[in-house]
C-alpha cells in the first residue's frame, strides 16, 4: 500500500534551500547505472516527554538506503531515509506520530516535478508500506532540499519501525518530458535486503 505525503518541497514553507552538499559516495554498484549508498538513521529511540521516551531501553539504530539511478536528470544528495517524530500539537491529535523525512536533490537540468518513494520496514524486515512524496516545484539545475511527512495510526507501527529504501521514481523535465525509473534494477538492489519484495510492492 502507497501512502503519499501530507507536505512537499521545503519550497512551500520558504523557498528552495539551496546548499554545496557532496554527490553521495557508492557503497556498492549492482547493476550498470545503478549505485546504493546506506547510512546511520538514528537511533530507534523517540522522545515523548521527559518521562516518555519511545524504546527507551533499545540501543538499536535505524538503516537508511538509497538507490541512485544514473539515467535520470535528478539524484538524491547523500542518502535520505525516514525517521519517527511525536508532536504534541495540536494536543488532540489521534495520531501524534509521523514518519518524516528531508533530504537533497541535485538536478542534471531543469526539472519541475519529481516523485520520490519510500520502502519501509519494521525490525523484521518486513515491508509495512511504501511513502510517496510528490515535489511539483521548479527546480533548477543544482542542489535543493525537500522535506514530507505522513501520518502513523499506532505506536507500535512507530516503535517497530527500523529502516528505509528510497528511489526516485518519476520524473518530469521543464520540457515536458515524462522519465519513468526501470523498477527492475530497483528491486533486484532492494532485494538483497528483503527477498519478500515484489514489483508491485514499490508501487
Amino acid at each position: 500500500m502507497q501512502i503519499r505525503a501530507i507536505l512537499g518541497c521545503l519550497s512551500v514553507i520558504g523557498g528552495f534551500l539551496c546548499t554545496s552538499l557532496a554527490l553521495p559516495t557508492a557503497s556498492a554498484q549492482e547493476t550498470p547505472g545503478i549505485t546504493v549508498t546506506r547510512a546511520d538513521g538514528g537511533p530507534m529511540q523517540t522522545k515523548i516527554s521527559n518521562d516518555h521516551i519511545l524504546n527507551k531501553k533499545s540501543s538499536l539504530r535505524r538503516e537508511w538506503i538509497a538507490i541512485h539511478q544514473a539515467n535520470l536528470p535528478i539524484d538524491f544528495v547523500k542518502t535520505p531515509g525516514i525517521s519517527i517524530d511525536y508532536s504534541h500539537y495540536p494536543p488532540d491529535d489521534p495520531h501524534p506520530y509521523r514518519y518524516t523525512t528531508r533530504y537533497g536533490l541535485i538536478a542534471k537540468e531543469h526539472i519541475v516535478a519529481v516523485e520520490v518513494r519510500f520502502i519501509v520496514f519494521d525490525l523484521w524486515w518486513n515491508q509495512t508500506m511504501t511513502l510517496s512524496s510528490t515535489c511539483v516545484e521548479d527546480i533548477p539545475t543544482g542542489t535543493t532540499e525537500a522535506e514530507s511527512a505522513w501520518v502513523i495510526r499506532t505506536e507500535s507501527a512507530a516503535a517497530s519501525h527500523y529502516a528505509s529504501i528510497a528511489y526516485i521514481a518519476r520524473v518530469r523535465t521543464a520540457s515536458g518530458k515524462i522519465i519513468t525509473a526501470d523498477l527492475a534494477p530497483v528491486l533486484a538492489a532492494a532485494r538483497k535486503y528483503s527477498d519478500k519484495l515484489r514489483e508491485a510492492d514499490l508501487e
